[in-house]
């Protein structure tokens, strides 16, 4: 009994050690999931932030490729001629092949405005030579700064990014073009750029009208999100535990939001990957703990069968060598 005391007295101390070891290794733990948070954290604001300069250089490549555009137009001399003579038929004769030309890079509408916003030429045929275009801003911004003007015009008919350039001959302001990129076109040079679900909504108001997305998907704004973009502001947040979205406005020529662009990124990957990495620490900190403890009860077990080895060599000693001095022995019965 005594040996089992001293063995267990021995055993106490081992587990002592095991303790604080595991405490300080529950810490290392409980340190890397939480390194591993951050770096998740920081790495999906990196990422939306990536996210958003790509969309907007994406919109901004798209602006430059209509001023190209526009630019064969401003410097192809028998249009200006055509154009400053108010020549529609020979106008028409000359760009009609080219719009059609251009309607397979996501060409919309082109249309020649003189410098008193009447219109000269237009693909539209709702719009005739000599109607007075000056009621659109965007006209009439382009008019008054004589510059290159690319943003969105959302109407009752349509939705479009629209570039103006100005027409000069002979250094004098005769007018404007006009082109309108389609939001289709735009929203699949969108998804050649960065994967993931992409979709274009129209706003009015607190209305929004899908123009076109790429996969199944409605809009998941609520009234407070729809007040941040009509302030001009991007939303980013999480839909569920997989999904991120990412909303960005896109404005008119005086700055109001009249669409948007919803972006759906899947984190699931990702996701599963920290998931695994906890299932990894969990198992290694479960094998090291079982690991200690049978070591533990190891030497709990060596302690006891030395104790317990000591106690029967006693016994035995005890039997073997332990003489009662008071009892008589067997050669002095004789001797009587």
């Amino acid at each position: 009994m005594q040996a089992k005391e001293k063995g267990r007295s021995n055993w106490q101390p081992v587990w002592s050690v095991l303790l604080v070891s595991l405490l300080i290794m529950g810490f290392m733990i409980w340190n890397v999931i939480f390194v591993q948070n951050r770096i998740l954290h920081r790495t999906e604001k990196i990422y939306l932030q990536e996210q958003t300069e790509n969309i907007s250089a994406r919109i901004a490549e798209v602006n430059q490729e209509t001023e190209k555009m526009a630019l064969q137009l401003a410097g192809n001399d028998r249009v200006i001629e055509a154009f400053r003579q108010g020549d529609d038929t020979q106008l028409d004769k000359m760009l009609t092949p080219v719009f059609k030309q251009w309607q397979r890079y996501g060409i919309a509408q082109l249309s020649l405005i003189s410098a008193d916003g009447k219109a000269v030429w237009s693909s539209e045929e709702s719009i005739k030579p000599g109607d007075d275009m000056s009621y659109q801003r965007i006209v009439n911004q382009s008019r008054r700064q004589k510059e290159t003007v690319s943003v969105l015009e959302s109407s009752e008919n349509n939705t479009l990014l629209v570039t103006t350039r100005p027409l000069f001959n002979n250094d004098k302001y005769i007018g404007l073009c006009k082109i309108g990129i389609s939001m289709p076109y735009l929203g699949s040079q969108l998804q050649k750029s960065s994967p993931g679900k992409y979709a274009i909504f129209s706003l009015n108001g607190i209305d929004s009208t899908l123009l076109w997305q790429n996969q199944k998907m409605q809009s998941s704004l609520n009234t407070a999100d729809i007040k941040k973009l009509q302030d001009g502001d991007m939303i980013s947040r999480s839909l569920d535990r997989n999904t991120k979205m990412l909303v960005i406005p896109l404005q008119d020529v005086d700055g109001i939001t009249v669409a948007y662009i919803q972006n759906q990124l899947s984190w699931r990957e990702l996701y599963q990957a920290g998931i695994m990495n906890y299932l990894m620490l969990l198992l290694m900190f479960g094998f090291i703990l079982l690991a200690n403890y049978a070591c533990g009860r190891g030497e709990s077990g060596c302690d006891d069968d030395f104790g317990d080895g000591f106690a029967k060599m006693a016994k035995i000693n005890n039997v073997a060598f332990n003489i009662d001095a008071d009892k008589p022995q067997k050669g002095n019965k004789q001797e009587e």
